[in-house]
């Protein structure tokens, strides 16, 4: 309510009275409208966009972690890359459904 009061008075300022008052008041109420719209739009593409930044981190922190847990012999470390090479590459989504089942080996993946 105290916005209306405020939006009246600047439109009894610039002159306005009857329906060009009223059609001034809901133009302003509009834009602000359209304004915090865009601005609730923005924020949730900031946050989107942290999640993802998040689970890329958690991802390379995962990979880093399989990498330095045991003894991997070369054909293990090389068969290993070559699976997260071919993850990499992949749908978000089947790369998810691959890696929720543990595959170990390119041949598991495929």
């Amino acid at each position: 309510m105290e916005n209306f009061e405020k939006l009246k008075v600047q439109a009894e300022l610039l002159g306005l009275e009857g329906k060009d008052l009223g059609q001034w008041i809901l133009q302003q109420q509009q834009q602000a409208m359209e304004w915090e719209e865009r601005a609730f739009e923005r924020e949730e593409r900031e946050r989107q966009a942290e999640r993802e930044e998040r689970q890329a981190v958690r991802e390379q922190e995962l990979r880093l972690a399989e990498l330095a847990s045991g003894d991997k012999k070369f054909e293990s470390l090389k068969e290993f890359m070559v699976l997260d090479q071919f993850l990499s590459t992949l749908n978000p989504k089947l790369h998810l459904f691959i890696k929720e089942r543990h595959t170990t080996s390119l041949s598991e993946a495929v």
